[in-house]
């Protein structure tokens, strides 16, 4: 071109060709995988958890409930449900907002609460919902992910040590809040004429793995739970995650200084009430699917092994790829080969 765009437009392209020929590669991985199953006979090593971690007074369980009229279907009713949280939970009117896909057939049915990215991608949480609607497995529950729990920007902010340790424990009290206000999901569940309480199960990604942790080590009630690309020792997650970690890492480090060594000690000690790994698991480990990435980088091999340990070594899922490019796996580029793996094992385990 001779307008001046020529070289604009070309450098473009090449940007362009070259996150394609990325995606490529990264899909050629995701479609990679290495699969553990559940031995039922091999000796558990994992403690089972005696008292409740997140215990919580039962009342009567208030929402609203708008019916969603551009996305009903011929197999399903959708509601737009608001829960007021049972205390502080980091979102925004302390509130938990879900669409409820009601199935429109005859009887009980089963239920799947599918748990978001906090504040992330909603592509995963979202896509394995359809999957579910699709095959007609009950009722689904969307829970909305659009807001984050975990406040990275005022980690970063934290002008002392003192404020930081403060500001995290506000943190770990929100998830806490957050695991009690989806064990109250159930107890509404438990009073819907359309639901069958002994079939509830939940799926959870990424930081949701954390609440889905909390839940399994408090309530016996889930019949089957999902991890996808979770993990225990949130401390360690923080400590060497990228993104919103490294950026409240490359603030507060320098500013107190701090090691990693040390920042990963206040961590642990801060994190601990929120580590499945010291809570314990009470759902069957036949009824668990855990699927990671074998070559995260964001969270640690040892907090992958605590918690596929923790819960009882179910049937685990490795797909060659990083913490993201493992996520390509939910997609037509990686052989969308993790959705129907967990489309299979809920549709398994709902009989």
């Amino acid at each position: 071109m001779s307008n001046g765009l020529g070289r604009p437009l070309r450098r473009v392209g090449a940007r362009l060709i070259l996150v394609m020929l990325g995606l490529a590669v990264f899909g050629a991985c995701a479609t990679g995988r290495t699969e553990v199953a559940y031995d039922p006979g091999a000796p558990r090593s994992a403690p089972v958890a005696r008292a409740d971690p997140f215990p919580y007074a039962a009342r009567p369980v208030t929402f609203s409930n708008h019916v969603l009229l551009e996305e009903e279907t011929a197999d399903y009713i959708a509601r737009f449900l608001t829960f007021p949280s049972m205390g502080r939970n980091g979102l925004p009117g302390d509130v938990l907002n879900a669409r409820y896909y009601q199935r429109k057939a005859a009887g009980q049915q089963s239920l799947v609460i599918v748990l978001p990215i906090w504040g992330g991608h909603p592509y995963p949480q979202a896509i394995v919902a359809a999957d579910l609607r699709r095959a007609r497995l009950g009722h689904v529950m969307l829970v909305d992910g659009d807001s984050a729990i975990i406040d990275w920007d005022a980690l970063a902010a934290a002008p002392t040590g003192p404020v930081f340790a403060d500001t995290m424990r506000e943190i770990v009290n929100r998830v806490r809040t957050s695991v009690v206000d989806i064990r109250r999901m159930m107890d509404w569940a438990e009073q819907r004429p359309e639901v069958d309480a002994r079939r509830i199960d939940l799926v959870g990604f990424s930081e949701s793995t954390l609440q889905l942790g909390g839940v399994v080590a408090s309530d016996p009630r889930p019949t089957a739970a999902v991890f996808v690309m979770g993990g225990a020792h949130p401390h360690r997650v923080l400590a060497t995650c990228y993104g919103p970690p490294a950026d409240v890492r490359r603030e507060i480090l320098p500013r107190f200084g701090w090691s990693v060594s040390g920042y990963t000690a206040v961590l642990d000690h801060l994190m601990a009430p929120m580590d499945v790994a010291r809570l314990g698991s009470r759902i069957d480990p036949a009824r668990v699917l855990l699927v990671e990435a074998a070559h995260d980088d964001c969270i640690p091999e040892d907090a992958r092994d605590a918690l596929w340990r923790i819960l009882g070594d179910p049937t685990r899922i490795s797909v060659h790829a990083g913490h993201a490019g493992s996520f390509l796996a939910m997609t037509p580029l990686g052989g969308n080969h993790v959705r129907i793996s967990i489309s299979r094992f809920l549709a398994r385990v709902l009989g």
